[in-house]
């Protein structure tokens, strides 16, 4: 996937269409709609999600090779290793992050069919705010490419709010 280009006022599109989105003009087209984000993530109301709501069925667990005890997920991320070639994996079947135990053995946390998504009334509403800014973006852009645009507001949902 395209990520946002080293020049933070434009992002770089796909062979067909526009060969740069303008970012900032862009955020001026959804100013409005990027203050409404701002004030939902800051309100305290709100339910959070995160992926330890993910893994809960799955601590306390134990290294089945030296038997070192992990009580919960942020145990474990801080007394295990990152693998080097990438330790989370999201597909249709589910989520499975694999780490390396202090003993050296790889142990692979998998949670079958989870939705990575932010199921909390925030995340719905983000995610129903980002479709309209994407719309509006497009009707006001057409020459840009979707892909483009997508990746240029998943980096406006995604900055701290």
């Amino acid at each position: 996937m395209a990520e946002q280009a080293a020049n933070p006022d434009s992002v770089h599109s796909h062979p067909g269409k526009s060969s740069k989105v303008d970012v900032k003009m862009c955020q001026k087209l959804i100013s409005t709609e990027l203050q409404q984000l701002n004030i939902l993530c800051l309100n305290p109301d709100m339910e959070s999600h995160s992926n330890e709501t993910l893994y809960a069925s799955l601590f306390p667990l134990t290294c089945d090779h030296c038997q070192k005890h992990y009580p919960d997920r942020k145990y474990f991320l801080e007394h295990t290793t990152s693998l080097k070639q990438g330790s989370l994996f999201f597909d249709e079947k589910g989520l499975r992050e694999s780490r390396a135990c202090s003993c050296g053995k790889v142990i692979s946390l998998w949670e079958k069919g989870v939705d990575r998504r932010n199921g909390s009334y925030l995340g719905v509403l983000k995610r129903i705010l980002f479709e309209n800014c994407l719309a509006k973006l497009e009707a006001m852009n057409p020459q840009n490419n979707p892909e483009d645009l997508k990746v240029m507001l998943r980096h406006f949902f995604k900055s701290p709010h």
